[in-house]
């Protein structure tokens, strides 16, 4: 039997979070439909990490014309050793 890591599965999906976020704001059913299924719980890692995200509440209406209030996700300041090890 194969196991995975779920350390390096959260990691993974806490840069692609980054990675999303730096290209615009994301909501968590955009986010869920990216593969990141706990939104909520890589933002909180990802904010104990120093990470400055903010979350404001929308209406969304789905494919089956189903109203749900979502978080909607921006990112607004990356830590400093983070900013550094883009340039390096």
């Amino acid at each position: 039997m194969k196991y995975f890591s779920n350390i390096s599965n959260i990691n993974n999906q806490q840069k692609k979070v980054i990675t999303l976020l730096t290209e615009r704001p994301q909501n968590t059913y955009d986010l869920r439909k990216k593969g990141i299924y706990a939104p909520s719980a890589r933002i909180c890692e990802l904010r104990a990490k120093g990470y400055i995200i903010v979350t404001t509440w929308q209406h969304i209406v789905d494919e089956a014309n189903i109203n749900h209030r979502v978080a909607l996700y921006t990112l607004f300041h990356s830590p400093i050793n983070e900013i550094f090890k883009k340039t390096a």
